[in-house]
C-alpha cells in the first residue's frame, strides 16, 4: 500500500535477490505518498499546456474507492485504449494490477487502428471499459458487434449522450454505464454519475456528476 508504507526500488534484479538473502549491501531508495508518481502535461486547449506532477497518495486513494465503489475483483479483464499520455491510462493498468485482475493490450500500428477492436474484445473476455464517447462509437458501429461480458463502461473526456447509453443497452445488455468528470490535475475522477436502469433517454438529463 503505497499510500501507507514506504516503497523500496532497487536498480537491478541481482539488488532484489541480494535483499531476499538477507542482505542487499546497499542503500534502498525509498518513496514516500506525497512523492511525485508520475508526470503529465494539459492538454492545452484553452492555451499552453501545463505541466502536472501528481504524488502517489491521490492515485492509490482512487483505485482503492473505485474498487470498492464498482465491486471489482480479481476476475475483472480491463482494456487498455488510453494513450501513455493520458491520465486514464493509471486506471486502466494500475485498477487490474491492485486486484490480481487482468489488462488486455491489443498490438496496433497506431492508437487509430481501431478496425476488428469489438471482436478482439469479445475474444479477451473484457469486463470493463474506461472510453471517451466518441472512441466507443465507433467501435460500436462496426459490424455485427455484441460485447456480453462487459459489466461496466466507465465514459469520460467528453460530453455523454443518450444515443451512446442506448448503443451499450444493445451490444451488453448486463453492463452498467457511468459518466466521469475530472482533468488532469485532479487527477482521474473529481465527480461521477452512475446512470440507474431506469434511465429514459428521450426524457432524462444527464448529469456529468
Amino acid at each position: 500500500d503505497v499510500a501507507a508504507k514506504e516503497a523500496c526500488l532497487f536498480e537491478t534484479y541481482a539488488d532484489l535477490m541480494e535483499l531476499k538473502q538477507g542482505d542487499s549491501g546497499k542503500e534502498k531508495v525509498r518513496r514516500q505518498a506525497g512523492d511525485e508518481a508520475y508526470v503529465l502535461f494539459t492538454s492545452g486547449t484553452t492555451g499552453t499546456p501545463n505541466l502536472i506532477c501528481t504524488p502517489h497518495e491521490p492515485v492509490v486513494h482512487f483505485i482503492k474507492w473505485f474498487i470498492h465503489h464498482y465491486r471489482l475483483s480479481r476476475d475483472c479483464t480491463f482494456v487498455m485504449f488510453a494513450g501513455l499520455t493520458h491520465d486514464p491510462l493509471m486506471r486502466e493498468v494500475f485498477t487490474p494490477l491492485a486486484l490480481g485482475g487482468r489488462l488486455a493490450i491489443r498490438k496496433r500500428a497506431s492508437r487509430y487502428d481501431l478496425d476488428g477492436s469489438a471482436k478482439w474484445m469479445a475474444e479477451q473476455g473484457v469486463t470493463d471499459v474506461n472510453i471517451t464517447p466518441s472512441l466507443f462509437m465507433m467501435i460500436a458501429g462496426e459490424k455485427n458487434v455484441y460485447l456480453p461480458d462487459v459489466r461496466h463502461y466507465y465514459f469520460g473526456g467528453e460530453k455523454l449522450g443518450a444515443a451512446q447509453v442506448e448503443k451499450v443497452r444493445k451490444i451488453s445488455p448486463k453492463a452498467m454505464c457511468s459518466n466521469f468528470y475530472g482533468a488532469t490535475e485532479t487527477p482521474q475522477v473529481m465527480g461521477y454519475y452512475d446512470i440507474p436502469d431506469d434511465y429514459n433517454p428521450k426524457k432524462d438529463v444527464l448529469p456529468i456528476s
